[in-house]
């Protein structure tokens, strides 16, 4: 069974400002790799400390790291999750979030989604200011992005058929 990663959902739904439907289509398939910049790279190095940052201020231990998990067609690697089960996703940037971007919010309800569990979006930065961002699911918003990726599994990837426009009408 063809599945797709939860980091690609947002540009599935048309909410990633960096990736087009077609474009997930491209990585989730192969055909292009996802680039992977510097400031990336550097992200991933910074997951472990912005974690245990996270755990100090909410009064939790980290209890697992990089965990994969799957769900029907989903799958990924969550960043963490604390002791007392709160699943946490760990971005870094150089500008300030009211509100934190919503391809990164997506990502993290549907992880909380998949566990059945509550999250915090934990954004350094700048390297020095660390926001956390508290993040529900709503069963009836899950119900729909499910429907959403598997028709998007079934009629795009198991049928090696890249979306066109039509997919986001």
């Amino acid at each position: 069974m063809k599945t797709l990663r939860v980091t690609l959902v947002p540009a599935v739904l048309g909410q990633d400002p960096w990736t087009t439907p077609e474009e997930a289509f491209l990585i989730a398939t192969g055909r292009r790799e996802r680039a992977v910049t510097q400031a990336m790279e550097m992200g991933k190095r910074l997951e472990p400390l912005i974690v245990q940052l996270v755990g100090e201020r909410v009064g939790a231990t980290v209890e697992e790291r990089a965990v994969p998990v799957v769900d029907g067609v989903l799958r990924g690697e969550i960043d963490a999750v604390l002791s007392d089960g709160t699943i946490v996703e760990a971005k870094t940037s150089q500008q300030y979030f009211e509100e934190p971007p919503l391809h990164w919010k997506i990502q993290l309800q549907c992880y909380c989604a998949m566990r059945r569990s509550r999250g915090i979006l934990a954004i350094l930065t700048r390297g020095i200011h660390l926001e956390l961002f508290p993040v529900e699911v709503d069963c009836e918003w899950w119900e729909r992005v499910r429907a959403v990726v598997r028709r998007f599994v079934e009629e795009y990837l198991a049928r090696d058929i890249p979306p066109g426009r039509e997919w986001l009408e």
